[in-house]
């Protein structure tokens, strides 16, 4: 068969997507040393822009996923919402349904920075929803692959007050800073999320905690 028949035989088996446009790339396989299979590769195209998924998009539910396992590992029930709900990527509960946090997961395949605003520390990307938005029960997962998709990353915990009041509404780009001297107060802090939900009032007091002499602010 050709190539261009197998082509039109995957067109009438694979209709197109009201959102997305599919398309076959054929990759030749070695099936022996006298022949050659061909088989299709999907690739996903947006009909809008022509563009393939951004590598952006992956790390950023790759994030997602990550936080989710390791919640559920520790016996916290951890829903991702897939989009369905604004502003919230994980609905986080204990394993009795008494408390439950909203998480924001934002992720970043490198956020270190050696000086950003006059300090050490860490950045992502959030976005213009984020100003004056917080609540105890919101919080913050930022995760930090470090340049290194295929390591375990490091997640920050960080109340959404941090970065309500963080984020200018008259910035061209919403990121959000941590600096070096809050790391140990936010890195990979699951205990103090799994506490959180089990009502420790050293948890409730972190969530809405703002340590103005430990953050850095806008023009400081």
């Amino acid at each position: 068969m050709t190539v261009k028949s197998l082509a039109t035989n995957a067109k009438m088996l694979c209709p197109a997507n009201t959102n997305a446009l599919t398309t076959m790339a054929f990759v030749p396989i070695a099936m022996s040393t006298s022949m050659t299979a061909t088989v299709p590769e999907q690739i996903t195209i947006n009909k809008k822009d022509g563009k393939m998924s951004s590598k952006s998009q992956f790390t950023g539910t790759a994030g997602e996923f990550y936080v989710a396992y390791q919640l559920t590992k520790r016996e916290i029930h951890a829903a991702i919402t897939l989009g369905n709900a604004a502003h919230v990527d994980i609905l986080a509960s204990s394993a009795d349904g008494k408390r439950s946090l909203s998480v924001q997961v934002k992720t970043s395949s490198k956020a270190y920075r050696r000086k950003r605003y006059g300090h050490e520390g860490f950045e992502w990307d959030v976005n213009k929803a984020v100003i004056g938005k917080h609540s105890e029960s919101l919080v913050y997962a930022f995760v930090d692959f470090k340049g290194d998709m295929n390591d375990q990353p490091d997640v920050y915990w960080v109340p959404s007050i941090w970065v309500a009041n963080f984020v200018k509404p008259n910035w061209s780009r919403f990121m959000y800073f941590l600096p070096l001297s809050m790391k140990q107060e936010s890195l990979n802090c699951w205990d103090l999320i799994d506490a959180y939900l089990k009502g420790d009032q050293h948890a409730i007091d972190w969530a809405n905690s703002w340590p103005q002499d430990k953050l850095v602010q806008w023009g400081s």
